[in-house]
């Protein structure tokens, strides 16, 4: 029998029509995280963070290890002493939560939402109602009776996505004819969020729909001046135009409000020409974004310059575009540009830029734009594409706080402390395989071509060692000239000194070598953290010169630098997990 689950109001639960002990507030929290994550593992770190923020106990993954075995003990009481748990079983390094969304309320909630969105987009007022019906009555204020959250995000989406009910209910019941129905739901909604102009706009439309023309108007003035006085601007369209309506004597006072619909942004750049291989991965990183929308859908894609990362990205992005309705939004982070990464602010206003949101009506902190912009995502299916990622600090903030988007990160670093904070699905992007890249040059090139020059398109292969970067460049070369054979390039490359040189074109914008000193010399921003690049020169040549000449692999520890290689993988050097080894990459 799955256990039922409460977090809207005080966490609780049941197993049938028997109501469980739940135990303390942190074990109460521990049970709502595992709900809230809809079925997803959540790492202990996560766990630790989540309940006891920055002064975790000394010992916390033992703390969570007797909340795990007191719950699970009471959540299975028939289950043998030492039996494998079914309902809370151990993944990997946390713990998931296996019931039924059904059987969580806020997972219903969730679902309910998504459906009442496609019934609003096609009109459908009776639908949007009879949905959001049962949401609107099971509703209470979220997570009372647990243990202070360091992170509040999940308090904050909960109660996002139902102040969406309400105006979601009442734009219904107006369009409808029945105002009076949702008037004090919005007047109470209107009281939490003096600032949101939707709100505001539709109570105007509730009482003016009502019969109450003046109070219409009054509250209009009263909205307009407190935005003045405490955001320095004044109403917004949707405000405006309920208060042009209040007006208007003779308007309709029950036609469907007009309520802003969200931007759709598509903002995906076209994808990479010739994609080629990777098959299985593609497969598999398809099957995480199309996963229940009451799951959480991060995927984070690492490797070295050149690999590929972003080309796979878009492929994906691109193909599971169509589920994601209410728009994709990309950004490029520049985590490794020379200029240096975009910084927290800059991000955020961009994206609530792609959002449709009035910039001169954005506020100037870096956690109100964090918080404003989790509102403007919030419950909305999204795809978000965050390219060249410097570290899991720049895009913490970026993520949106429900679970209905997806999120696909790329990045040359590892990204594994975002593990701490997400459910994120991890994947280091590796070269193509001799087959793929072989593939790759015969479909830019033309087949023919290749064939001609067989042994020679193998050679290249080889120099180019699976980076599609470089596979790329060569056969733009190739290209642009089409007498040329692929011996003769094949020889230009043979010169290892040489050979950065020529993967390249248009001198240096487009090259292996500038790809690969932005990671050795990084950012101005990493600059100034290691204190210039010659520490990190001087690493590299160090490895290159223990390396050079001889092909045996470089094992582990490398003279006390396991953790210096380990920061930089996959860099400059292929990990081989199976023998423990590292390799320099030929090409540089």
């Amino acid at each position: 029998m799955n256990p039922r689950i409460q977090v809207l109001g005080s966490v609780r639960a049941w197993l049938g029509d028997q109501e469980l002990h739940l135990g303390s507030p942190r074990q109460k929290g521990l049970l709502a995280l595992l709900a809230l994550a809809g079925g997803q593992p959540l790492s202990r770190q996560h766990l630790t963070d989540a309940l006891w923020g920055e002064h975790p106990p000394t010992r916390s993954a033992n703390v969570i290890q007797v909340y795990v075995g007191r719950l699970r003990r009471v959540l299975e009481p028939h289950r043998p002493a030492r039996g494998q748990s079914r309902v809370l079983p151990a993944v990997g390094d946390g713990y998931a939560l296996a019931v039924d969304a059904d059987a969580v309320d806020a997972l219903r909630m969730r679902r309910a939402l998504a459906s009442a969105g496609a019934a609003r987009r096609d009109n459908r007022h009776a639908s949007v109602r009879a949905l959001l019906a049962p949401v609107l009555n099971e509703w209470r204020e979220p997570l009372l009776g647990t243990a202070f959250f360091a992170d509040q995000q999940l308090a904050t989406a909960l109660v996002e996505e139902h102040r969406r009910a309400v105006v979601w209910n009442a734009a219904a019941a107006i369009a409808e004819g029945d105002a009076a129905e949702v008037l004090t739901a919005l007047e109470e909604t209107a009281t939490a969020n003096p600032w949101d102009e939707t709100v505001q706009a539709l109570r105007i439309r509730a009482l003016l729909a009502v019969g109450r023309r003046a109070d219409a108007i009054n509250a209009y003035h009263r909205v307009n001046q407190a935005l003045r006085d405490h955001l320095g601007v004044g109403s917004g369209p949707v405000l405006a135009e309920a208060f042009t309506l209040a007006l208007a004597p003779g308007s309709s006072e029950h036609r469907q409000p007009e309520l802003p619909e969200p931007f759709i942004a598509a903002q995906l750049p076209a994808r990479t020409g010739q994609f080629t291989g990777r098959t299985g991965e593609l497969s598999a990183l398809k099957a995480i974004l199309s996963g229940p929308a009451d799951r959480t859908r991060i995927v984070c894609l690492e490797g070295g310059p050149g690999v590929g990362k972003t080309s796979l990205a878009l492929e994906l992005a691109h193909a599971m575009s169509s589920r994601y309705g209410d728009g994709q939004l990309f950004i490029d982070l520049r985590g490794h540009d020379r200029s240096g990464a975009v910084g927290q602010s800059e991000a955020l206003v961009y994206l609530l830029r792609s959002l449709g949101v009035d910039e001169s009506r954005l506020p100037s902190g870096s956690d109100e734009l964090a918080a404003r912009y989790r509102t403007a995502v919030s419950g909305r299916r999204l795809l978000v594409l965050l390219d060249n990622a410097a570290g899991t600090d720049q895009v913490l903030a970026l993520l949106p706080p429900t679970p209905s988007s997806g999120v696909i990160i790329t990045s040359r670093h590892s990204l594994t402390a975002l593990a701490t904070h997400h459910s994120v699905h991890l994947r280091e992007v590796e070269p193509l395989s001799t087959v793929e890249a072989r593939s790759l040059l015969g479909r830019t090139v033309g087949e023919e071509r290749v064939a001609a020059g067989r042994g020679a398109a193998d050679t290249l292969v080889d120099f180019c060692e699976g980076l599609p970067l470089a596979l790329r460049i060569v056969a733009a070369r190739l290209v642009a000239d089409p007498d040329r054979t692929l011996d003769s390039m094949a020889a230009e490359l043979a010169d290892e000194k040489e050979r950065l040189g020529g993967l390249s074109v248009e001198g240096e914008a487009r090259s292996v070598r500038s790809a690969f000193q932005l990671l050795v010399c990084g950012s101005q921003g990493h600059q100034k953290q290691s204190g210039g690049c010659r520490e990190e020169c001087s690493w590299a040549d160090g490895v290159g010169r223990a390396c050079r000449g001889t092909q045996r692999p470089l094992r582990r520890p490398f003279d006390g630098h396991q953790a210096a290689i380990d920061s930089r993988q996959p860099r400059l050097v292929w990990h081989s997990r199976p023998a423990a080894t590292y390799r320099v990459i030929d090409a540089i």
